[in-house]
């Protein structure tokens, strides 16, 4: 019986095969779909990045999140070189790398050169000194 009743559907149904073809699309990018793409992936005076570099050396970098900041703007990422990070005063704002939970910033932290991270906000503002290339 419910052979029948399948067969009797499969009947019922029509189905139209269409083979459909890729097409090469060429065409010129707009100066200003580029700007933004650039204005996204360039430092500039107001960088639009969610941090302020306080202080910068050959060592290190002294970086601030701002409380008001929407923890929307806290992008995975990944850095060019290995780094070290050191949170400055106390924070309950969070650190996570890749396939990896949340973890405080209470203690340094080595992130691996092109390791997926992001920061996790907490309550206050957040203060890092960070080592590029993994030297303190």
């Amino acid at each position: 019986m419910t052979q029948k009743h399948v067969l009797h559907l499969q009947k019922g149904t029509n189905v139209q095969l269409k083979k459909i073809e890729q097409k090469l699309d060429i065409g010129v990018v707009d100066y200003h779909v580029m700007q933004n793409y650039s204005d996204l992936n360039q430092a500039s005076l107001d960088s639009g990045k969610p941090y302020t570099d306080l202080e910068v050396t050959e060592d290190y970098t002294l970086r601030q999140f701002d409380e008001s900041i929407d923890p929307i703007e806290l992008l995975w990422h990944r850095d060019d070189e290995d780094r070290v990070v050191e949170i400055v005063g106390d924070t309950d704002w969070m650190l996570q790398l890749d396939n990896s939970l949340p973890t405080s910033l209470q203690e340094r932290i080595f992130i691996p050169r092109h390791k997926w991270h992001r920061v996790i906000k907490g309550t206050g503002i957040l203060k890092l000194k960070i080592y590029k290339n993994g030297e303190l």
